[in-house]
């Protein structure tokens, strides 16, 4: 054999070894890192394993899953339900109380209130409301099986224990009343014991008729909608039996009109009678 072909089957043998201590290698470093496993124990030939990037996409959406499975903190909303309507001597305010974030760990074990920030303390977890007398700040503390306690506060304006005013006047055929009430404001006007509920920014302006004559006097309330009654006002008809005080004939009245909208009132009361609360006399002022 020649030295050339010596030479040659050097260069082989050399590639050959170089090639197989770079395959153990890159076996040995793959080994350390995990990504090779043997499909039978017999067989030393390694299985070569490299996970793409979605295997560990979905490893992690796998954690993150179950993070997401740890029970939620209830969110606890408590509802303080002030009355719909105005009142003079009592009213209830109802509470509720929910989890709105629906964790599955909240159970009301307490429920009290108070009024004001000094009151004391009502257990209202049966009957979830309490009385009041008059506007206040309600209190309500929710305690639930776990121990932990909520609260909230809030102002409640449902009371008027004030009693509407008026002036009225008659003017040119126009008995025109104007009222006024800073709480609830002012639901019906009374005109010798008829009602009137159409105000316009609680005024009423009535065009007399014929029928009206009959009347020495009008005598006018006015209800707010907490039902206080106004004392009552009683104004002299000009145009009572169609004549006036120098025996001159008034104005003769048409038989019936249209209403229309309210003008100022400018005349002289002659005759205020206070009265109670359900329009009863108590005195007379001329």
């Amino acid at each position: 054999m020649t030295e050339r072909h010596l030479k040659r089957l050097k260069d082989t043998l050399t590639a050959r070894i170089i090639s197989v201590m770079a395959l153990m290698a890159m076996v040995f470093l793959m080994a350390l890192c995990g990504k090779i496993t043997y499909a039978d124990e017999q067989d030393p030939d390694p299985i070569i394993i490299i996970p793409d990037s979605t295997d560990d996409k979905d490893q992690v959406s796998g954690n993150e899953g179950s993070e997401s499975q740890k029970p939620a903190e209830p969110i606890v909303k408590i509802n303080i339900r002030e009355p719909s309507e105005w009142h003079r001597k009592s009213a209830k305010v109802k509470f509720s109380v929910e989890d709105i974030a629906d964790s599955g760990d909240f159970t009301v074990s307490e429920v009290r209130a108070k009024i004001g920030s000094s009151g004391s303390w009502t257990d209202v977890t049966d009957d979830m409301f309490l009385e009041l007398s008059e506007d206040c700040v309600v209190y309500v503390e929710v305690t639930d099986t776990r121990g932990r306690t909520y609260s909230r506060n809030k102002k409640i304006c449902c009371f008027d224990n004030t009693k509407p005013t008026l002036n009225a006047a008659v003017n040119n055929g126009n008995l025109t009343i104007e009222t006024n009430d800073g709480d609830s404001g002012v639901k019906a006007v009374y005109v010798n014991g008829f009602e009137f509920t159409d105000l316009t920014e609680e005024n009423l302006n009535i065009r007399m008729q014929q029928f009206d004559t009959g009347y020495e006097n009008f005598a006018i309330q006015a209800m707010d909608y907490a039902g206080n009654m106004s004392d009552t006002y009683r104004v002299r008809n000009p145009y009572y039996k169609a004549k006036d005080a120098s025996g001159k004939e008034a104005k003769v009245l048409p038989d019936s009109v249209e209403p229309t909208k309210p003008a100022e009132a400018v005349a002289t009361v002659t005759e205020h009678v206070k009265t109670d609360d359900f329009g009863n006399a108590l005195a007379k002022v001329s």
